[in-house]
């Protein structure tokens, strides 16, 4: 449950829990990917989505009204009940005991085909505090276990009411170095060729039911199964487990290393049974090959994060997009990976034209990039484009165009296979009213399909509710994570606004919530000036020069380079409505334009 008492669930309960369906049913919403509208309030667009928690939970999250629980936390705001009373409605009638058997011997007979009993010792009295039954249903089929547990009388099919204990904890505890692997099976395994070894039961997703205590101190090697989570079922992978099992333990005082499944030639699926099972030699033999993986294996840590990082940065994976203007590029080192970008410019000055041309060029490159036109419709943009592609600005000319078909349909078939090409990566919607939560979902999918720069202009044109800073705050909350999650980025043209009567690039005067300067990693700010301007221009290549120019682009937030505050003279070139960049602006001053 997301709130309020923590109650105990049955099993069939926790199964509900893990069911995708089940949540949608009690949502009664239709899906888009993971999108939906929220029941809870008057939602025109999808402004919510159910996700797969760690936990092994499929949870519900409006954006806009922040309302989120399960499948029961559903019910009761549906049924207006507390989630107490649903739960107890929806708990199967209990048996009046539970049967109880003399022996676990006993116990383990009533399951079929019972391949291993899994016995958990208390570590210094040697009591079985805890058993799991590996069996078949099913000859052939797939294998299921069973937890259960010690009682007055001798045993039951129930789990143990506390945290679960480790397996093999008297040799855990005796030994420096641990290998945590995913089944009893396989601890098993590496205790047969002189390796200590340990699992948590109940399988994968469930690492957090289990106390870890005695684990502190020790150098751990995580070893996970080589496999990937269901779509299907929503099972949690193996990777994904040991990966929770590697966040409890990292709190502890641990030395942490991860076996790569990937790396052993295992089949899908594959594990260290398997491994040992290709390795050739006798017991002694294996053992060295294990050995050999262990010091293979990665460690882990905040160190190893930052490694990580500094090898993408070597390998070329984590890189600095550039812009069509150098300067720009290297002060703001804007378009590194997982970062937002707000591009603000004053009324006239140009944003629209600066970020086509960028967009265009980009994918010219080879970068990925996409781009939402809120403002008019798709060919209006690309009119523009081929204006600046055909560097021929009477082409948005609609008179031009009537007095010159010739030269018209000529820039058109010199652009046609880049225009088509373009337009599959252009998005707009100049009839449809479309939120921020619309906006933030564009995003995720353009990421999802491989796209790297996405380009939303402007964001200010969505429609908001009637608390428009908490849809601006969920957005770039959104916007952000999704950037993080996929390595990719945002720019969102804005609008400024008028604040007590004060101009300039102020990032006070961004529209919207205090969350979009706050928050974006950079900001840029385009402005046309009321007269054009001499002045000193400095850049590597040439110098400082004396240049004459009538815009400029001022780098008011920088979070990743050197040049916040930082003035650029930049040029739109009428002709071919691009834009020119001629340096940092060092000493300028204002002049009539001849």
């Amino acid at each position: 449950m997301d709130g309020g008492e923590i109650i105990p669930l049955a099993p069939e309960q926790e199964a509900l829990r893990q069911s995708k369906s089940d949540l949608v049913s009690a949502l009664g919403v239709s899906l888009r990917g993971t999108a939906c509208k929220c029941p809870f309030h008057d939602d025109s667009h999808a402004s919510a989505s159910v996700h797969y928690d760690k936990d092994g939970c499929w949870r519900f999250h409006c954006f806009v009204c922040q309302w989120k629980g399960d499948v029961f936390d559903v019910r009761a705001r549906m049924e207006g009940r507390t989630v107490g009373d649903v739960l107890k409605d929806s708990r199967p009638e209990p048996e009046s005991k539970p049967r109880v058997f003399s022996t676990l011997k006993e116990l383990a007979a009533t399951y079929p085909n019972v391949e291993e009993v899994y016995k958990y010792r208390n570590p210094e009295t040697t009591v079985i505090e805890m058993a799991v039954v590996r069996y078949y249903p099913v000859v052939g089929g797939k294998k299921q276990f069973a937890q259960c547990s010690p009682v007055q009388g001798g045993w039951a099919k129930i789990r143990p009411p506390a945290k679960l204990p480790l397996y093999n904890r008297k040799r855990v505890i005796a030994s420096d170095t641990v290998i945590v692997v995913e089944g009893e099976k396989k601890v098993h395994a590496l205790h047969d060729i002189g390796l200590t070894a340990t699992t948590s039961p109940m399988g994968a997703g469930k690492a957090k039911e289990a106390d870890w205590a005695i684990m502190d101190g020790k150098s751990i090697y995580l070893w996970p199964d080589n496999d990937a989570p269901d779509a299907k079922t929503g099972k949690v992978s193996g990777i994904a487990h040991m990966q929770d099992v590697q966040q409890i333990l990292e709190k502890m005082n641990t030395q942490l290393f991860w076996i790569d499944p990937a790396g052993l030639d295992l089949p899908v699926k594959g594990d260290v049974v398997d491994f040992l099972e290709r390795n050739q030699g006798d017991l002694a033999d294996k053992k060295i090959a294990v050995e050999l993986v262990m010091q293979e294996a990665q460690p882990l840590g905040a160190a190893k994060e930052l490694e990580d990082r500094l090898q993408s940065i070597m390998s070329g994976d984590w890189v600095n997009i550039e812009w069509p203007w150098p300067m720009l590029t290297a002060e703001a080192q804007a378009l590194l990976p997982d970062t937002v970008t707000a591009f603000c410019g004053d009324p006239g000055a140009g944003k629209s034209f600066a970020l086509l041309q960028a967009w265009w060029q980009w994918n010219l490159m080879g970068e990925k990039a996409a781009i939402f036109e809120l403002e008019d419709d798709r060919v209006y943009h690309l009119q523009r484009v081929l204006a600046q592609l055909e560097q021929n600005a009477f082409l948005t000319d609609t008179q031009w165009v009537q007095q010159n078909p010739e030269r018209a349909r000529e820039s058109l078939a010199n652009q046609r296979d880049i225009i088509d090409s373009l337009g599959k990566v252009m998005w707009d919607a100049p009839d449809k009213q479309v939120s921020t939560s619309d906006l933030a979902n564009w995003f995720e999918a353009r990421c999802q399909e491989g796209f790297k720069i996405c380009i939303i202009d402007p964001v200010t044109a969505a429609t908001t509710s009637e608390k428009p800073w908490i849809d601006d705050q969920n957005f770039i909350f959104k916007v952000k994570t999704t950037a993080k999650r996929y390595h990719a980025r945002l720019i969102y043209a804005i609008h400024p606004r008028i604040s007590n009567g004060k101009v300039g690039a102020s990032l006070s005067r961004l529209a919207g919530g205090a969350a979009y300067p706050r928050f974006s990693h950079s900001v840029f700010w385009l402005s046309k000036y009321d007269k054009e301007k001499m002045g000193q221009v400095w850049r590597a290549e040439t110098g400082t020069r004396p240049v004459s120019f009538e815009r400029g682009l001022k780098i008011s937030k920088a979070r990743n380079g050197r040049g916040a505050g930082t003035e650029l003279a930049f040029h739109l070139n009428t002709g071919t409505l691009c834009f020119d960049e001629y340096g940092s602006i060092s000493v300028a001053a204002d002049r009539v334009a001849k």
